[in-house]
């Protein structure tokens, strides 16, 4: 459902509303990658569990130098050399 009062900015609403739906959709992420590493591993316990979400947002396995494809870039940010 659109939000009415994000209609007039366009089919993608506010800065706001995009903000939120990212962070909506990291903590579904993480809960359904919670699930699978519970049902993989019953016998872990909480801290095992956490460590474990941990490493995955720190690893990012399968996207270690960012989201696009190919290697990290040698680019910097900011406008300085």
């Amino acid at each position: 459902m659109i939000d009415q009062r994000n209609s007039r900015l366009g089919p993608m609403g506010s800065a706001a509303s995009r903000l939120r739906t990212a962070l909506e959709l990291f903590e579904v992420g993480e809960q359904m990658m919670r699930a699978r590493l519970t049902r993989e591993h019953p016998e872990w316990d909480a801290a095992q569990l956490d460590a474990a979400i941990h490493r995955w947002l720190r690893d990012r396995p399968g996207a270690e130098f960012g989201d696009y494809p190919g290697g990290p870039s040698d680019r910097t940010l900011g406008g300085s050399a």
